[in-house]
C-alpha cells in the first residue's frame, strides 16, 4: 500500500492481475479502447464549486494528502492539485492509457479502487467524480470501506456521482441514445439515499448531500455525435437547476448527486 507521506513516487503500479476478472477486464478494455476526449466534462465553473463547498466544511491546509479515485485522466485531482500547489495529489484508475494523458503534476496509480490501495489513516481526501457508477453494486460498499480505512481522523470523503432519481436519465439509458452517451453499458446511476445509509452505517458523519445540474463543457459534448442537441438540453436544465427549482424538488430533475462525508476523530 502507499504511504504519501513517505517518499511518493510518481507513479504506482499495484493492479494484481491475479485478483481480476470478466467485468474488470472488460472496464479496462471499454476505457483503453474508447477515443475519450482530452477535455473535462464539466465546466470549471462546477471544480470551483465543489471546492468552496469543501473549503466551508473542512480546513484545507498544506502537505494535504488527496486521491481522485477512478479518476482517468484526472481533470478534477488535476484541478486541485493547482488550487492546493503543496498537497499530495493521486489519481488511481484501472486504464493504464487514460493514467498516460494525466497531467504530470499528478501521482498516478494503476489499481483497482475496490483493493486496499493507500496506508490506513493517511489520507485527508478521497473522491469518486464521475466513477462509482461504473461499478458493480456489491463492489461499491467494499470501494466505501477501503476509503474509510484509508481517511484520517477527520478526513473527507467525497462522492460526485450521476443520480438515479433523475426520471430522464433511466429513460436514455434504455434508449438508441445510450451508446452515444455513455461509453460503457454497465454503468447505472446512484441512488444517494443508498449512498447515505451505507456510509453513516460504516461510521462516517454525513456533512453534505445536494443534488445539481452542472454546467457542462462545450469542448467535451462536441465529441459527441448528437452534441447540438445534447448541449441545449444540458445547458436548459443548468438554469432550470440555477434559477427555477426549489431544493426538495432537486432530488428528481437533476443530473447529478453530491455528497459530502467526514470521519469523525474518535475513530482512529
Amino acid at each position: 500500500m502507499i504511504d504519501p507521506n513517505n517518499n511518493p513516487k510518481n507513479i504506482y503500479y499495484l493492479f494484481n492481475k491475479a485478483k481480476s476478472n470478466k467485468f474488470i477486464e472488460h472496464e479496462q478494455n471499454t476505457f483503453d479502447t474508447s477515443n475519450l476526449s482530452s477535455d473535462p466534462y464539466f465546466s470549471h465553473d462546477l471544480f470551483k464549486k465543489i471546492l468552496k463547498t469543501l473549503q466551508e466544511n473542512y480546513d484545507i491546509q498544506s502537505e494535504f494528502n488527496f486521491a481522485e479515485l477512478g479518476g482517468g485522466q484526472g481533470h478534477w485531482a488535476n484541478f486541485l492539485q493547482k488550487q492546493i500547489p503543496n498537497s499530495n495529489g493521486f489519481v488511481c484508475d484501472i486504464s493504464i492509457k487514460n493514467l498516460e494523458k494525466a497531467p504530470a503534476n499528478l501521482k498516478k496509480v494503476y489499481a483497482n479502487i475496490i483493493e486496499p490501495i493507500f496506508k490506513q489513516n493517511s489520507m485527508n481526501l478521497l473522491c469518486f467524480f464521475v466513477s462509482l457508477h461504473h461499478i458493480k453494486t456489491n463492489d461499491i460498499v467494499v470501494c466505501l470501506k477501503e476509503a474509510y480505512k484509508a481517511l484520517a481522523p477527520n478526513g473527507i470523503l467525497l462522492i460526485f456521482e450521476p443520480n438515479k432519481r433523475f426520471f430522464i436519465r433511466q429513460l436514455i439509458y434504455k434508449s438508441p441514445f445510450s451508446k452515444d452517451i455513455y461509453h460503457d453499458e454497465h454503468e447505472q446511476a446512484l441512488n444517494f439515499d443508498q449512498i447515505k445509509k451505507i456510509s453513516i452505517k460504516m461510521g462516517f458523519k454525513e456533512i453534505k448531500t445536494e443534488f445539481l445540474n452542472p454546467k457542462y463543457n462545450l469542448q467535451f459534448v462536441k465529441k459527441l455525435k448528437l452534441w447540438y442537441l445534447y448541449f441545449p438540453m444540458v445547458q436548459l436544465l443548468y438554469i432550470l437547476d440555477k434559477y427555477i427549482l426549489i431544493s426538495k424538488w432537486k432530488k428528481y430533475f437533476t443530473l447529478y448527486g453530491l455528497s459530502i462525508f467526514q470521519k469523525p476523530l474518535e475513530n482512529i
